[in-house]
């Protein structure tokens, strides 16, 4: 009775568990393992036609506020940064997936079915599909060493990408958690693979992904 009662307890907790938003992290980096981000000094470059865009104003916050929580400075002129940081955005899809599963009908004694006290068997007749569209939500981010940049020499010191799939095209609400994928562990040296699971409150609305 104990054993069955656990059982029930260990469903009832996973069914209550939060659920999380699952991304798909690369990165790649040249910088060395054993270089500092405290102290160095960033800014984020702004395209041109996007100086008026309330988004990518709220989401280059979100990563300077990433950067700042590691020890480093934002400047507002490259000449003093050490690193230059230009991010983006996107959705591509639909990918259609088709899922079939049987329908499955029963006989047996006591009108049919399993039933308490009786013996019957259940079997498929037939079986339905579903078409379920997905999309990839996708976030990169790159940074550049901009004296480098400047001179026309190779100028890239890590590049990220983090994607995740659903059945929303929504892009933007989902980039802020996507910032927060990439900078799980931020900066990995070398090259990185990774799947991150952020929890998240479905009932705060406003905030989810």
């Amino acid at each position: 009775m104990k054993r069955i009662l656990l059982c029930l307890l260990v469903l009832l907790c996973s069914a209550c568990a939060a659920p999380n938003f699952v991304a798909q992290v690369s990165s790649r980096s040249t910088l060395p393992a054993s270089s500092p981000v405290a102290g160095k000094r960033f800014i984020i470059e702004t395209p041109p036609g996007q100086e008026q865009s309330i988004a990518r104003r709220d989401f280059a916050a979100q990563i300077a506020r990433e950067l700042k929580s590691r020890g480093m400075t934002q400047v507002g002129d490259s000449q003093f940064a050490d690193w230059l940081l230009r991010f983006d955005w996107r959705v591509s899809g639909p990918v259609s997936t088709t899922t079939q599963y049987p329908v499955h009908s029963s006989i047996g004694i006591f009108g049919g079915g399993w039933s308490w006290g009786g013996i019957g068997m259940s079997f498929p007749i037939y079986s339905e599909s579903t078409q379920t569209n997905w999309y990839a939500r996708e976030l990169t981010l790159d940074i550049y060493d901009p004296r480098a940049l400047k001179s026309g020499q190779f100028a890239k010191l890590y590049e990220a990408k983090a994607s995740n799939s659903s059945t929303s095209n929504a892009i933007e609400p989902a980039v802020p958690w996507l910032i927060r994928a990439v900078f799980q562990d931020f900066p990995q040296p070398g090259v990185i693979r990774r799947e991150v699971r952020i929890p998240y409150d479905p009932a705060t609305a406003a905030s989810n992904p």
